[in-house]
C-alpha cells in the first residue's frame, strides 16, 4: 500500500485537494520514514500550502537520504525573483522580446486550488501563457505569462539553474504563442545554453 501513496499525493494535488494530499504524504512518510521519495512528496505538498520552511526540511531530508536524485531548492525572496525575471526578459533574443511588448509577465507562488480544479493544468506547472496564439482568433483580454515561482525553485538547486528554468519557461510560452514546435524551441534553448557556457568560461 505504501508504494502507492506518492501517486495518490499527485492525484490529490492535481485536483487541488491539498488537505487530502497532505494526509497521504504524511501517511507515506510515517510508513516509510527512510524513503527519500516520500519526503520529497511531502515537500511538494507543503510547497503548495506555502509552508516553505517545512517543505525545505522535507526536501533536505530527501537529499540527505538520496543525494543523487534530490536536492534542496534554490529559494529567493519575491522581489529578488521578480528581479531575476526582469533580467531574463532583457536577455531574450530579439524575435521573442518583440512579442512581449504587449504581454504582461506575472509571478505567482504556485497554481491555486481554483486553477487546478478546472483540470487544465498540473500542480507542478512552471508557467503558462494565457491568451491566443497568433494563428487563432481573438482572446479579448491582455495576454499574459504566469510564472510559478515555487515550482521553478523546486526544479533548481542553484541560481544559475533557476535563471535557465525561468528563461526556458518564458521561451516556451512565447514560442507556443507564436505557433512554434517543440524541436524549434529546444534548438533555441540549446543555442542560448552554449552562449551561457561560453560566457562563463571566458
Amino acid at each position: 500500500m505504501a508504494e502507492e501513496l506518492p501517486g495518490r499525493v499527485v492525484r490529490f494535488l492535481d485536483r487541488g485537494q491539498f488537505g487530502d494530499a497532505l494526509r497521504a504524504a504524511e501517511e507515506a512518510v510515517g510508513r516509510a520514514p527512510d524513503s527519500a521519495e516520500f519526503h520529497y512528496a511531502l515537500g511538494l505538498v507543503l510547497t503548495q500550502l506555502d509552508r516553505i520552511p517545512e517543505a525545505d526540511r522535507s526536501f533536505a531530508r530527501a537529499a540527505e537520504l538520496q543525494p543523487a536524485d534530490y536536492f534542496l531548492p534554490c529559494r529567493l525572496e519575491r522581489s529578488e525573483f521578480e528581479g531575476l525575471v526582469e533580467e531574463v526578459l532583457a536577455s531574450l533574443p530579439t524575435e521573442f522580446a518583440s512579442h512581449l511588448e504587449n504581454v504582461e509577465v506575472t509571478v505567482e507562488a504556485a497554481p491555486g486550488r481554483d486553477l487546478l480544479r478546472e483540470g487544465s493544468i498540473e500542480y507542478d506547472l512552471l508557467g503558462f501563457y494565457q491568451g491566443e496564439t497568433i494563428q487563432n482568433g481573438e482572446w479579448g483580454f491582455p495576454d499574459r505569462i504566469v510564472l510559478f515561482q515555487r515550482n521553478l525553485e523546486n526544479a533548481s538547486p542553484d541560481r544559475g539553474t533557476l535563471v535557465k528554468e525561468v528563461r526556458d519557461t518564458v521561451l516556451h510560452e512565447v514560442g507556443h504563442h507564436l505557433g512554434m514546435e517543440e524541436d524549434q524551441l529546444e534548438e533555441i534553448e540549446n543555442e542560448l545554453d552554449e552562449l551561457d557556457d561560453e560566457g562563463s568560461s571566458s
